[in-house]
């Protein structure tokens, strides 16, 4: 038997208005070569649209790595349709060459040991996979470069040229920027 209680739980446990996509995750998915039987990994999104939106609407291995624990909690106890686990992105809890797409909107504390984060990202890259990072390209936009975590505002390229020389001496090969709206560029690391 229902109760009034367990009703109003039922009622308001489902979201009437889908979440949008930010636009640092619209750049990134407008990049992304998505197919079915993939394993993506959306790193340290404290939103969790982005993976949500890959997971309703592909049929691949969706996972997120939660870089706070309030965000992980919650998502632990709502059921969603991706794994999701807490972790830092110096330590990701995956074995290697587990995804074959990785996707970075966000900085997180990666700025701490940004080597560290870099090596374990080329660590869970299947070859042939990619590392998809939104980056912002103009100073009004007012946000961190992911990895490195240094502010855009004097807008230098010099910092994206930091990044994408770190993601090299991680191993990655082809590392390019693409354009991918008024606010955002996508840096693309691939690994073969």
């Amino acid at each position: 038997m229902q109760t009034i209680t367990s009703r109003w739980k039922e009622a308001t446990s489902i979201p009437l208005i889908k979440r949008r996509l930010s636009a640092q995750q619209k750049a990134a998915l407008r990049w992304a070569m998505l197919d079915d039987n993939k394993a993506v990994l959306d790193l340290y999104n404290s939103d969790t649209s982005l993976i949500e939106e890959i997971a309703e609407n592909y049929s691949v291995r969706a996972c997120s790595l939660c870089g706070d624990v309030y965000t992980f909690e919650k998502l632990r106890e709502s059921n969603v349709n991706f794994e999701c686990m807490y972790g830092r992105a110096n330590d990701i809890p995956w074995r290697d060459k587990t995804f074959d797409m990785v996707f970075l909107t966000e900085s997180g504390d990666m700025y701490l040991e940004p080597e560290s984060v870099a090596n374990e990202l080329h660590r869970i890259i299947k070859d042939g996979g990619e590392l998809i990072i939104s980056l912002p390209i103009f100073p009004f936009v007012c946000d961190e470069i992911p990895i490195i975590s240094k502010s855009n505002r004097d807008l230098g390229f010099s910092k994206n040229k930091e990044l994408m020389d770190l993601l090299k001496n991680a191993g990655f090969d082809d590392v390019s920027i693409r354009f991918a709206g008024v606010k955002y560029a996508v840096l693309i690391a691939r690994k073969s």
